[in-house]
């Protein structure tokens, strides 16, 4: 296989297993996807989900804290959809949010938590995560 197609093929978001929804394929706006009375629609709430431009060159992993008065209340799936579209994503997929999203990051061999969850006792154990490695 060609080069390209090989590492583009390698970036995309194939599968999901979930029972969230993908707020852009193709570069268009599948919100429809989820019913219009869908709280997901209208509620505010902590939210993780991932985006892959449409080279399938370039991966970006959201996580956006909520239900924090004074610090942060959350986004719905119309603001995911359109902060999706904003970094460019050709495809978006949103993960289970609300307690459960939390971001962990490693930086010159140091790592942590990046994100401030919305439990009272912080991280919840989750039954999947995402893990993500350079390969060098």
């Amino acid at each position: 296989l060609h080069k390209e197609y090989r590492r583009q093929r390698q970036m995309c978001i194939r599968d999901r297993n979930s029972t969230m929804w993908q707020f852009v394929t193709d570069g268009q706006n599948t919100l429809n996807t989820v019913p219009a009375n869908h709280s997901f629609r209208t509620l505010s709430d902590p939210m993780t989900f991932a985006c892959v431009d449409r080279s399938g060159s370039r991966i970006m992993l959201v996580e956006i804290d909520g239900r924090q008065g004074g610090f942060s209340i959350g986004v719905n799936a119309e603001e995911v959809t359109d902060i999706s579209l904003r970094l460019g994503a050709w495809n978006a997929t949103r993960f289970d949010g609300g307690g459960s999203s939390a971001m962990w990051a490693k930086k010159d061999g140091v790592s942590g938590l990046v994100s401030r969850p919305s439990d009272k006792k912080g991280e919840r154990s989750c039954m999947n995560y995402m893990y993500v490695r350079i390969k060098k």
